[in-house]
């Protein structure tokens, strides 16, 4: 920790600052570019700002409470009962979005894509970290699993940046329809986030049935929102590859009767 003071201050709570601070810089950036009112947009960083901290809190006390069960002021002792949980800071943040979406009647996926890409550029920072906090000066020596994790997610920050401006260009994606719908963003990292976890979690040989699951379904959930999201339709679809198994088949008839 750094002494600043009187105060303790935890390393990783400033990398996780700093991870914020971009990932909010970014999200400013692009809202910006979305024509979004910026008085909006300031209220809506800081409200997930401050959501994202109080979900984290009270979803690791909801887990945890065989510590603070009957001693709940020990949820304030953050020191002496650290602990914050990543699912509670994410369901903090989708609260906010979608109260902001209901109460400014806007698209909710709009926003959810623009956080997304504010989301993946704090996530080489996490990373690079908490791997140094882990491994301190071992760095130089050994490069640990988290260190590749955020070159891997410095390099998806910059693939959806880029797609995040060309993905309504993508016939695949808008199929027949003029317009493509928001959502590409967000299910695009959840997969990818999702992916590299699973990774990372094979490789240190930490992976249990449970979790297997748990990132099976995330997997899952992510080609879902996308599949909704475009403009393909599960009827035309569905058409389309009866037309082309047909086809195949038709085509192996022929060959067997020349045969």
């Amino acid at each position: 920790m750094l002494q600043l003071g009187s105060s303790n201050i935890y390393l990783f709570s400033l990398v996780v600052l700093l991870a914020f601070l971009w990932g909010s810089f970014v999200f400013y950036k692009k809202a910006n570019e979305y024509h979004l009112k910026e008085e909006t947009v300031l209220d809506s960083i800081l409200l997930m700002g401050l959501a994202s901290f109080l979900g984290a809190r009270i979803f690791y006390v909801l887990t945890r409470l065989d510590i603070f069960a009957n001693r709940w002021a020990r949820i304030l002792f953050i020191k002496q009962y650290p602990g914050m949980s990543s699912l509670g800071m994410v369901l903090g943040i989708l609260l906010v979005l979608l109260l902001l979406a209901w109460k400014k009647k806007e698209n909710f996926f709009d926003w959810l894509d623009l956080v997304a890409l504010g989301f993946s550029a704090g996530l080489p920072i996490v990373s690079a970290g908490q791997s140094f906090l882990n491994n301190g000066f071992k760095l130089f020596k050994v490069i640990p699993l988290s260190i590749l994790e955020a070159v891997v997610f410095t390099g998806l920050f910059s693939l959806l940046w880029w797609l995040e401006g060309e993905y309504r260009t993508f016939e695949w994606y808008r199929f027949r329809k003029t317009q493509a719908k928001s959502g590409f963003v967000v299910s695009l990292l959840l997969f990818c986030w999702t992916v590299v976890k699973m990774v990372g979690l094979g490789i240190s040989k930490s992976m249990s049935v449970e979790r297997v699951f748990f990132w099976i379904g995330l997997i899952v959930l992510s080609v879902v929102i996308m599949y909704i999201r475009s403009g393909r339709s599960l009827k035309i679809d569905t058409e389309n590859m009866g037309k082309g198994i047909n086809k195949l088949l038709i085509k192996v008839k022929r060959k067997k009767e020349i045969i």
